[in-house]
């Protein structure tokens, strides 16, 4: 698979780039809850967030369509959680 990254392979510049928007939309997360913002900031950061999600939404959509079998991923967090013969769910 092109887009994906081994674990002893460097990161590439975009995928730095999106963890960077991910880490920028917890750190606002933070700043909303612990300090009080008047109504036009946080509607600017409302606006930025919904622009962020858009963003890591096509970004998932492109990765997932590009993945050599994008249901292998799903099949197997499934199998990997789900209880075994004689196991019960806690």
């Amino acid at each position: 698979m092109e887009g994906a990254t081994n674990f002893g392979e460097h990161p590439r510049p975009y995928q730095v780039f999106m963890l960077s928007l991910c880490i920028y939309a917890i750190f606002v997360l933070a700043f909303e809850t612990i300090f009080s913002l008047d109504a036009n900031t946080l509607q600017v950061l409302a606006f930025a967030d919904t622009v962020l999600c858009g963003l890591l939404f096509i970004d998932f959509v492109i990765s997932w369509a590009h993945a050599d079998k994008p249901m292998d991923v799903s099949e197997t967090v499934f199998q990997n959680h789900s209880p075994g013969h004689g196991e019960q769910m806690v």
